[in-house]
């Protein structure tokens, strides 16, 4: 009962969207556009220079036959500039980027991103809501030390 009466005091203080359409945001059914993806509302009181409403960040295997780190795919960011996705701004966070995790930044409600890369655990800080510029940063690299997957899977809260 606690959890519910919780996720019901959370839900009170998200904003109300409704969807009367899906909108195909990128690519088509052969790049593999949209995998790993997240979603991000911008809150009221952030700087939203380009009025931003929705912020999906994902993956895309761009070229599968490509050597990396292009074969690898991209981690992407498309900020929707109206109500109804119409209008997209489309962002490469960087080659090789996937399993990518999204939340809003506890400082400046900016988009912040953790996701894996080629074997290493990076996080994106984005400078602005449409995530038009990123701060990259490696947090755990694949060494000969610490080889594998480090970063797979991840999750930011």
């Amino acid at each position: 009962a606690a959890f519910t009466a919780a996720a019901a005091a959370t839900a009170d203080r998200l904003p109300k969207v409704s969807v009367d359409a899906v909108v195909q945001l990128d690519g088509n059914e052969t790049n593999g556009a949209g995998q790993y993806s997240q979603v991000l509302v911008p809150r009221r009181g952030v700087p939203n220079a380009h009025n931003v409403s929705v912020v999906v960040a994902y993956h895309e295997q761009s070229n599968h036959a490509a050597p990396p780190p292009h074969g690898h795919g991209v981690a992407k960011v498309a900020a929707c500039v109206d109500a109804r996705c119409a209008r997209v701004r489309y962002t490469v966070l960087e080659d090789g980027g996937k399993m990518l995790k999204m939340r809003e930044g506890p400082a400046d409600g900016l988009p912040l991103l953790s996701y894996f890369k080629l074997g290493d655990l990076r996080v994106a800080h984005c400078e602005d809501v449409s995530c038009s510029h990123a701060s990259l940063t490696t947090v755990h690299a694949n060494t000969t030390e610490h080889s594998g997957d480090v970063g797979a899977f991840t999750s930011i809260a």
